[in-house]
């Protein structure tokens, strides 16, 4: 089969045809400049989906010419068999040709089909009593992201990279211990995380990289410039008691502990991971009426290179990039999601929804998951207001909610 596709600025509609269909050839018609522009990233998003061996082909016309739409589809038509077009994406005049094309060459057995992005339905549009031919198989975070242009950056390429856990039945048991510590206080829970954060970047050496052993007359200091408290006593009593660290120690001028392992000591040493993997978990458990678990994929502390390109300390380009702290799949609709264990600022808003655009598109959905949006009042409503306008769900209050309801609302944002 050989797939036609209007080249259209979503990418998605652009390679929804062929992951629907699989076709031995893809042909895409639109603006000559638009298709180089966009060729190698429909290379390497075909490189990046197994088992594709597509032919693809690219015909420039004039888009603003009936006449030359015409002339092309009619040449593509004769010179391949089993033409099928597909009307997800591409402009009016482009579906007018291609009712032209339809009726004069109906001989030649042209299949018309569209599909629903957001369910991922294909709709068979030809002259035919079906009505539903197929589905489309759902992407990858790291697939929705070479779609659009841009590459994950992997935890080879980041040091001390925290992007993949082992989410075994250990480190959830020790995730929920941390939650249930971080949600009884939750600025508590930010200081002393920090706290210990600042201690690992000034720690006495040590063959044992669980260890932990500080100067306090240095953390102090340190402590001082980030306009935080030293607090020894705190939740590090509670941690301890959830075997989360050992041998909290403070003598002669030192202070000393061990983490656990390496993936609690990543949660205890940056204040906001706890709420990003517990919002992880909840989406990736949640299911729908049918059973069926309603995200297909995710990942959090998801690193965004936005030309797809890494480039060397050496080279004069400077990469562009961008960290989601969690980023889900609902089939092909890619969910971008920032977690605030506290105040969200303005700002966030802003640079959520560069993002997701960037790397969603028109379809993407997007979610601010936050402990505490501060006092009600005039702030609140303008934070309220913007988010709304820039089509962002708001999920405030989760450190006091259930679980099912927390999992009922990442649901019913994305719905």
């Amino acid at each position: 089969m050989t797939i036609v596709e209007f080249y259209d600025s979503t990418p998605v509609e652009n390679m929804i045809g062929c992951l629907a269909d699989r076709p031995e050839k893809i042909i895409f018609v639109g603006d000559k400049k638009a298709l180089e522009r966009q060729r190698d990233n429909f290379y390497r998003f075909l490189d990046e989906v197994d088992n594709f061996n597509t032919v693809l082909e690219f015909r420039g016309v004039n888009r603003s010419s009936l006449r030359d739409l015409v002339e092309s589809l009619t040449r593509i038509v004769e010179e391949n068999e089993n033409c099928c077009f597909d009307l997800t994406g591409g402009d009016d005049l482009a579906l007018v040709a291609v009712g032209i094309v339809y009726a004069r060459c109906s001989e030649r057995g042209i299949h018309l089909h569209r599909c629903n992005v957001k369910t991922g339905l294909v709709y068979d549009c030809s002259e035919r009593d079906e009505t539903l031919c197929g589905q489309v198989p759902a992407l990858t975070v790291e697939q929705n992201i070479v779609l659009h242009g841009g590459s994950v950056v992997t935890d080879e390429e980041i040091p001390d990279g925290t992007r993949l856990w082992d989410l075994s039945e250990e480190f959830v048991a020790d995730l929920e211990a941390m939650w249930k510590i971080c949600r009884h206080n939750c600025p508590l829970w930010n200081a002393q995380i920090s706290m210990l954060g600042l201690m690992e970047g000034c720690k006495q050496p040590c063959e044992d990289l669980m260890f932990l052993c500080v100067e306090l007359e240095e953390v102090e200091r340190r402590i001082q410039k980030k306009y935080l408290h030293l607090n020894l006593g705190g939740i590090l009593r509670e941690q301890e008691l959830a075997h989360l660290i050992r041998r909290v120690l403070n003598e002669d001028g030192y202070f000393s502990l061990n983490f656990k392992d390496e993936q609690v000591k990543k949660c205890l040493t940056k204040a906001g991971t706890v709420l990003e993997l517990k919002t992880y978990l909840s989406a990736m458990q949640s299911t729908g009426r049918d059973g069926e678990y309603i995200f297909t994929d995710g990942l959090t502390g998801v690193l965004i290179d936005w030309d797809g390109s890494l480039h060397s300390p050496r080279e004069r380009e400077v990469d562009t990039q961008n960290e989601i702290d969690v980023l889900l799949m609902r089939g092909l609709i890619p969910v971008f999601v920032s977690c605030k264990n506290g105040a969200v600022e303005d700002d966030e808003l802003y640079k959520l929804n560069t993002v997701a655009e960037r790397f969603g598109s028109r379809y993407a959905k997007k979610i601010v998951v936050a402990t505490t949006l501060g006092k009600e009042g005039a702030s609140r409503r303008y934070f309220m207001e913007r988010a709304h306008d820039m089509g962002i769900k708001v999920i405030y209050g989760v450190h006091e909610m259930p679980e099912e309801e927390f999992k009922r609302r990442l649901a019913e944002a994305t719905a």
